[in-house]
């Protein structure tokens, strides 16, 4: 403890200085400085009448280990450093999750599925202390989820909240009390459906939802994406060919230069399921709407597929669904019917051929393939055929038949 004077700070700052364990203090007159001098040596000795002898061992102790530093200095560098460990350690589960929400970083739809996740585990969780969550809290937490998928995704983003609280930086626990369970679906997998379920979703669209029956052929035997269904209009979609607008496909850029999707692959089941003619403008959806809901913005498409899906799992008992299964379903297919990653990659609107090989190839035959790009075209009505069509035929073939009039101005 010193005080010492500075006559430099006159006249606009106080120049009696008072220094006690690495602090300075001012006053603007030496009585304050010895009265608050006074005050401070006589808490001093309240603490030190307070020691043990065990106190002061453990102090000279800290000295000898420190070499020289001083024992205050490494107590306040102690406490900088882990001063975010400090307040984790107090605080419940709700502050923490909304603390690693707000550090994450990412695509906004990875943001997004995040938030909703780590949303319900604050609900599970929030009221608990870091330290108090144990397996059985977790188990009960994952309980509430049905699906593989839903589930899957709920032990992900937990697990990467306990590992962030057991990290350097937070370390308020010691173990991961997610380590102990383990995903529904294997890393890597994708659920596509199979030819019984691809059928049973087109006739329950058409007899149920036959509004988005156009959207949903183009999604499993076109593999147009959700999002570029709610964007694309009629004039995209010509019988042999779908162009999707830079503005609409998800197809990245060439050489700095935003790209359309162009789909060239125009299979019989397409023509069995499609409105018959196409139309030649407007939104693939009929009154296309955002509403707000719990989770954001919201399409009208979303909910009646979702609508869709539970109506074929309510009238199929061992109807398989996944994420993203309908445009699965068309990678998988594509792959064993085409036997070329380069070619499905470019139908798919994939950048490289490497999802290609990590997701769809090797799991259908090439005979499944071509059954599933022809699903409902056995339903088609044939043409009428004329009733002297076989003579017709034949003379065709012998030479004595003139050819039609449509053929003749045609050549």
């Amino acid at each position: 403890m010193k005080i010492t004077y500075c006559e430099a700070r006159l006249p606009n700052r106080a120049p009696w200085r008072l220094y006690h364990r690495g602090r300075d203090r001012w006053f603007w007159s030496q009585e304050d400085a010895d009265k608050a001098a006074a005050d401070l040596k006589k808490n001093v000795g309240k603490l030190r009448a307070r020691l043990t002898a065990r106190d002061v061992d453990e102090v000279l102790h800290c000295r000898e280990l420190l070499k020289g530093i001083p024992l205050l200095r490494a107590v306040r560098f102690y406490l900088d450093v882990h001063r975010g460990q400090l307040g984790a350690a107090q605080a419940d589960c709700a502050v923490l999750i909304d603390r690693f929400t707000n550090e994450l970083r990412g695509r906004p739809k990875y943001l997004a599925e995040a938030k909703r996740n780590l949303e319900l585990l604050a609900e599970s969780i929030g009221k608990l202390k870091p330290a108090a969550v144990d397996v059985n809290r977790v188990d009960d937490f994952l309980a509430q989820f049905n699906s593989d998928w839903s589930h899957d995704a709920a032990l992900k983003f937990a697990r990467a909240f306990f590992k962030w609280l057991c990290s350097p930086r937070v370390r308020v626990r010691r173990d991961n009390p997610t380590d102990t369970f383990e995903f529904k679906r294997p890393s890597g997998t994708k659920v596509y459906l199979s030819l019984p379920d691809v059928e049973h979703v087109m006739k329950t669209c058409q007899s149920h939802f036959p509004e988005i029956i156009g959207a949903v052929a183009l999604q499993l035997f076109a593999g147009v994406r959700t999002e570029e269904i709610i964007r694309a209009t009629w004039s995209m979609v010509r019988r042999g060919m779908i162009r999707l607008e830079p503005e609409v496909a998800k197809m990245g850029q060439v050489k700095g230069k935003k790209v359309p999707r162009i789909i060239d692959f125009w299979p019989t089941a397409l023509d069995a399921w499609m409105p018959k003619p196409l139309p030649s403008n407007g939104p693939l959806i009929p009154d296309i709407e955002r509403k707000k809901n719990a989770k954001g913005l919201h399409h009208r498409y979303r909910d009646l597929k979702s609508s869709l899906i539970a109506k074929c799992q309510q009238t199929k008992p061992d109807f398989r669904w996944g994420q993203n299964a309908f445009r699965h379903s068309y990678g998988t297919y594509g792959y064993a019917f085409w036997q070329s990653s380069d070619k499905i990659a470019k139908l798919m609107g994939e950048r490289d051929v490497d999802t290609v090989h990590n997701h769809y190839a090797e799991y259908e035959t090439e005979e499944n393939g071509q059954k599933f790009f022809s699903i409902g075209s056995a339903e088609l009505e044939p043409l009428p055929m004329p009733k002297n069509a076989l003579a017709i035929i034949q003379k065709l073939m012998a030479g004595t038949e003139p050819k039609p009039a449509i053929a003749a101005q045609s050549a």
